[in-house]
């Protein structure tokens, strides 16, 4: 449900009150292992994309980029080959330089990308359970 809302078009409020209505689901997600995994890479995904995009909310310069440098530092830290083009982006390593220099909608899109792979991945595991049990 989030990734077709994010392709229709959803601003940082409408997709934080998807993030929370669907938080409960994903704590209860149990069943195959690699679908649960996929699950909830994917929402952590959507968590950190919101805090993200949570910052332009914020007032003043030095606050939104030390926000954004502060998300983005968990951001990189879940996935590595983000931190990778990013430094290559703008070839710094501080966080406040690069969170300065890199355009927020193409690290949203980004993480999106990843969160959309985790969930075609739980659906792929879903559906290979499920001819499982109907043989």
């Amino acid at each position: 449900m989030i990734q077709i809302k994010l392709k229709s078009g959803i601003n940082d409020a409408g997709y934080s009150v998807l993030i929370t209505k669907t938080w409960p689901v994903v704590q209860k997600a149990s069943g195959d292992a690699k679908a649960v995994a996929a699950v909830r890479a994917a929402f952590t995904g959507h968590e950190l994309a919101l805090k993200f995009w949570q910052c332009d909310r914020v007032e003043g310069y030095d606050k939104l980029h030390q926000c954004r440098s502060q998300a983005l530092s968990k951001i990189l830290a879940e996935y590595p080959d983000i931190k990778i083009e990013a430094k290559a982006a703008v070839k710094g390593k501080d966080l406040f330089t690069i969170s300065t220099r890199l355009d927020k909608d193409e690290i949203l899109q980004k993480i999106w990308e990843k969160t959309g792979a985790d969930t075609e991945a739980a659906n792929q595991a879903i559906s290979l359970m499920q001819r499982g049990r109907n043989k």
